[in-house]
């Protein structure tokens, strides 16, 4: 079984070798999560602690320990289930105001500076986390404004919008969380049952929600955003922006709610491990652009790895990758 190392902080307290499954799910623009089910045994009581962080030891990644729970089951065995999220979690720990016209990079690194590493209040820093050099080859110029807003939702939904990702890596060498902004890259990797690399495959469809056209009333005047949809295919939505708002500001509000509502389209798949002709991390990996299709649907979508999960258990690792959109929860809306 693969080992996880558990740190309080930065010191090593323990090495995780023994556990029945640990459910890692990645997520290239928000914070991952994780779940582990194990023995309640004398190791695990020492080791488990809510604020500890759990490590790969490879990619940065890791988590922090937020929720467990003890409990027995029939056999009178005492199991422990653990969940937390990943480090990009601490952004949610801190909110902020700001005003800018700039690019998208100018915009996060603000707040990451002005509200973690060199905020006003000296109580606000959080010494641990520093920002570290990043380029992006898609760096739009946009304007905001932001009022008592959480940090890790607006940076995500930043993010989410321009097909950007974010992550916090773990570096216990340097006592550091290192942030960052990051692309995926295009890819010619292909996953389909006439390829004999997938086990299962879901595939969602939603257009109930899809609003093609954003009439923004107020700030600029009023504009339309998606104006070129006609007919039976235009689907409007009215916004009302600040009057003090001006054009940009306005198209910006268009632009995010259009986004918010557009059509949903996602494969949610399971990938045959020991037929798969485009290894996981090496040949593709999250925020990567790959194409899933389903023959029997005609359905076939080229776009980002927004979301995988690892699967850890006896039987090794089980890989699910969320081709386009993250579709809704099963049994939903």
């Amino acid at each position: 079984m693969d080992e996880f190392f558990i740190y309080d902080k930065f010191t090593l307290v323990g090495i995780l070798r023994e556990y029945t499954y640990i459910k890692w799910t990645r997520r290239f623009n928000d914070t991952g999560e994780f779940t582990m089910e194990t023995l309640a045994t004398d190791d695990m009581r020492r080791y488990i602690r809510a604020g500890r962080i759990l490590y790969k030891g490879t990619d940065g990644e890791a988590v922090i320990i937020e929720d467990f729970t003890s409990a027995r089951d029939a056999k009178g065995d005492e199991i422990l289930t653990v969940t937390g999220r990943f480090l990009q979690c601490v952004l949610e720990r801190r909110v902020f105001d700001y005003t800018g016209t700039a690019k998208l990079s100018e915009i996060v690194n603000a707040i990451i500076d002005q509200n973690f590493i060199s905020p006003t209040n000296p109580n606000r820093k959080i010494p641990e986390l520093r920002r570290v050099a990043y380029t992006l080859a898609n760096d739009p110029t946009l304007t905001v404004e932001y009022a008592h807003a959480n940090a890790l939702v607006e940076i995500a939904k930043l993010c989410q919008a321009n097909n950007t990702g974010f992550k916090v890596k773990y570096n216990p060498n340097s006592a550091a969380f290192d942030f960052s902004l990051y692309e995926g890259k295009k890819t010619n990797a292909i996953f389909t049952e006439n390829f004999k690399n997938v086990l299962e495959q879901d595939y969602y469809e939603r257009t109930k929600q899809e609003k093609t056209t954003v009439i923004v009333g107020g700030g600029g005047n009023g504009l339309i955003v998606g104006d070129e949809a006609v007919g039976l295919g235009r689907k409007e939505i009215y916004v009302q922006a600040d009057m003090k708002a001006d054009e940009a500001a306005a198209l910006a509000l268009g632009n995010d709610t259009r986004y918010a509502n557009r059509r949903i389209a996602s494969f949610d798949t399971v990938l045959n491990m020991f037929a798969l002709q485009f290894p996981y991390k090496t040949y593709w990996d999250l925020g990567d652009v790959v194409t899933c299709e389903d023959l029997r649907w005609d359905a076939r979508i080229t776009d980002t790895v927004l979301e995988v999960t690892e699967y850890y258990d006896k039987g090794g690792l089980h890989v699910t990758p969320v081709f386009g959109d993250t579709p809704p929860a099963k049994g939903g809306s």
